[in-house]
């Protein structure tokens, strides 16, 4: 193998297992520690939730699986490594998940008029929090992966 390929590979790997990383600790935060406050504090704070949705964490974070999840891929070519390929395309499911079911949801959410039933936002607000945590366990799947296998 030639240095240019060992580079590509070396460089790569460290990316996907970077970025992974990042987009796994993000998404377990939301999971472990956000969404669980929240629905505790019940309706009012799901209500206030709504007013605070933030988008740019969630466009920084799917950013992040985006390029960890390329660089997975990379990896897996460069370097002849099965597991990273599968690493990339399990990270880049929790990305597309994240971008197309997750985010809209979201700003469904925050779109809710201050009228709305609080009870309906908070449905709507459990609901959410099940697939943040679909989506954690995916990313640290495949960060568990990148840290094992390559």
């Amino acid at each position: 193998m030639n240095s240019t390929m060992l580079l590509l590979q070396s460089i790569s790997q460290n990316i996907a297992l970077f970025c992974c990383a990042l987009f796994a600790g993000g998404s377990a935060y939301i999971s472990l520690v956000e969404d669980p406050a929240i629905a505790e504090g019940g309706a009012e704070l799901s209500s206030t939730y709504r007013l605070i949705a933030h988008p740019r964490p969630a466009i920084v974070q799917g950013g992040f699986a985006a390029l960890g999840s390329l660089a997975g891929l990379v990896h897996g070519w460069a370097g002849g490594s099965i597991w990273s390929g599968i690493g990339g395309i399990i990270l880049a499911l929790s990305a597309l998940m994240h971008l197309l079911v997750i985010t809209p949801k979201t700003r469904k959410l925050a779109g809710m008029a201050e009228q709305d039933d609080p009870t309906l936002a908070l449905a709507a607000f459990k609901h959410l929090a099940h697939l943040h945590a679909g989506v954690s366990m995916a990313s640290l799947l495949a960060l568990a992966i990148f840290i094992l296998r390559t």
